[in-house]
This record gives C-alpha cells, sequence and structure tokens, in this order.
C-alpha cells in the first residue's frame, strides 16, 4: 500500500510540474525538458530548428502509400520544423493529389523501457487520422508490437459520428501472420467536455517497464496493458511465439494520413484541407541508474 500510494503521489506531482511548464494550451511551450525526481533524461526531440525538416541524425521518412488503403501519398515536403514545433501537413496538391508527411526514427533511435512524454496538437477534422506510436524495431508487425500512444479517427461508438480518441497495444494472436490481438481504450472528444479540446495541446505519458505500459492523457489513465499478458501466439518472425514484443526495442513514427480502413469510414472532409498536426516535443526518461530509454542510436 505504501509502494502504491508513493507512486500516486508521485504521478500527481509529475502532472503539476507538466502543468505549470505548460500554461498556454495554444502555444509550444519554450521550456526545456523538466527534472523530475527519480529520473534523467535519456533523449528528447524539441524541434526548434527553424525552417528546416526533421533532424536527419533523428527520423527517416516513410514514402509514398504505406497502409491502409489511405488516401495520401507520404512525401518529404509535408513536414517542417517551425515556430519551436514540428508541423507535418496534410494537404491536396493543385494536381489533385492528397499528399502528408510520416517521419520514424527506425534505424536511428531506438527505445526500451521508461518514462515518454509527446505534447501535441492534432486535428479532429472528419477523416483525419494523427498518430504518435512505436512499433517493434526487429520483426514484422504484430509480432514485433504496436504501442498506439495517440490515435484519433471519427466513430460512432456513442451513437453519433465524431472524432474519437483511441489508445491501442496490439501483438501476435493466433489467427495467423496478420492476426492482431488488440488491447483498445477509445473516448469520443465530445465525452471530454471541453468543446475546444482540438485547438489546444495536450500532453500524452507512457510509463513503460518490464511489468506494465500505462498511457496517460493531460494526466488521466487511458490504456494499461500487463506484458506477462501480452504474449504472441503465433510465429511470425523468427523466434517470437511465447514471447512479449514489449520487452524489446521500439522505434517512433509521427504521422498524419486520412481516409482509409479507419479514417474514411465517414468520409473525408476535404473542404476543410489543410490540416495541421504540431507536435512540440518528444522527451525520453529513464530511472535513474538504468539503461532504459534510448537504447541504441545514442549521440
Amino acid at each position: 500500500m505504501e509502494n502504491a500510494a508513493a507512486r500516486i503521489f508521485a504521478t500527481a506531482v509529475f502532472f503539476a510540474c507538466v502543468a505549470a511548464a505548460a500554461d498556454d494550451p495554444y502555444s509550444p511551450t519554450a521550456d526545456g525538458p523538466a527534472a523530475i525526481d527519480g529520473w534523467e533524461l535519456s533523449w528528447s526531440e524539441e524541434f526548434n530548428a527553424e525552417g528546416t525538416k526533421p533532424d536527419p541524425a533523428n527520423w527517416g521518412w516513410e514514402l509514398g502509400k504505406v497502409r491502409n488503403n489511405e488516401w495520401q501519398t507520404y512525401t518529404r515536403r509535408n513536414a517542417i520544423c517551425s515556430g519551436g514545433r514540428l508541423a507535418i501537413v496534410a494537404r491536396r496538391e493543385a494536381n489533385g493529389e492528397y499528399t502528408s508527411s510520416s517521419i520514424v526514427t527506425k534505424g536511428r533511435r531506438h527505445f526500451l523501457y521508461g518514462k515518454y512524454i509527446f505534447r501535441a496538437r492534432i486535428p479532429a477534422n472528419r477523416g483525419a487520422w494523427p498518430c504518435m506510436w512505436l512499433m517493434g524495431k526487429d520483426c514484422e508487425w504484430p509480432s514485433g508490437g504496436e504501442i498506439d500512444v495517440q490515435e484519433l479517427y471519427w466513430t460512432d461508438m456513442d451513437g453519433t459520428p465524431g472524432p474519437t480518441l483511441l489508445c491501442n497495444m496490439c501483438w501476435n494472436g493466433s489467427g495467423g501472420k496478420w492476426d492482431a490481438k488488440w488491447n483498445t481504450t477509445r473516448r469520443t472528444l465530445a465525452s471530454l467536455g471541453d468543446p475546444g479540446w482540438a485547438a489546444k495541446y495536450h500532453t500524452w505519458t507512457m510509463d513503460w517497464d518490464e511489468s506494465v505500459i500505462s498511457i496517460r492523457c493531460d494526466g488521466e489513465l487511458l490504456c494499461e496493458q500487463k506484458l506477462a499478458d501480452a504474449i504472441n501466439e503465433g510465429e511470425w518472425g523468427e523466434n517470437t511465439r511465447g514471447k512479449c514484443p514489449f520487452r524489446a526495442p521500439q522505434y517512433i513514427l509521427l504521422n498524419l494520413p486520412f481516409g482509409g480502413d479507419a479514417g474514411g469510414k465517414f468520409g473525408v472532409d476535404t473542404e476543410s484541407l489543410p490540416w495541421t498536426m504540431e507536435v512540440d516535443y518528444i522527451r525520453v526518461y529513464r530511472r535513474t541508474g538504468t539503461a532504459d530509454g534510448l537504447v541504441d542510436g545514442r549521440k
């Protein structure tokens, strides 16, 4: 009980510090990474290099049509660091083509355990599908695992179509190569009680250790998964059956797709394009004295 109470108190103090450092919900913060008792900074991306593409030491690109029957073609043109944040823009080009960007740390920065803090403002237009997520470094999906820290698209889960915030984790089930077993939590934006939610920056925090992954948005627990219950049931990829993919390194993806299998269920409001996903920062902490967080690609 004492350990549980201490963890709850530490979590409350942490989110109070985050709120104090980001008083203006409509702007990127000018503050650097906060000191957190018991933790030390492992890696951060502040996106502060004005007018540049994301740092190639940290980020590569997905290009073309990639997944989920989405409408956009991914290019290098649609992502820029500006005003203290990364802006990923989804738009319709003069030739009628739909474009956006997807950046990934794969092959550059990989992560295992630690505390992950993402601050971002995301579009909630009909058809938008903004994502901040992680995938397994060493083997195919879903055997390598997927952690959707933040995902948003329209659903009708409360009977009326509208934007819905999702938090998901998946691993390999028993139904075949592409069969995924999911732990999913959904919250409609309407249920959050803030009509201006999509106009503001919000903070997502993932605490990940050898036992559990817990993901919160603005301090509210969205999704939790015990690693002992996230075991691959199929053998897709070398020696993956019976293993938990969340005990192996993952890489980060930031992208703004639209349309497709989930994003397009209620159509796409193309008249409201362009849309911008704005990422203020990503900060990764490790417990003091551990090797958590950034596990390869260290500068």
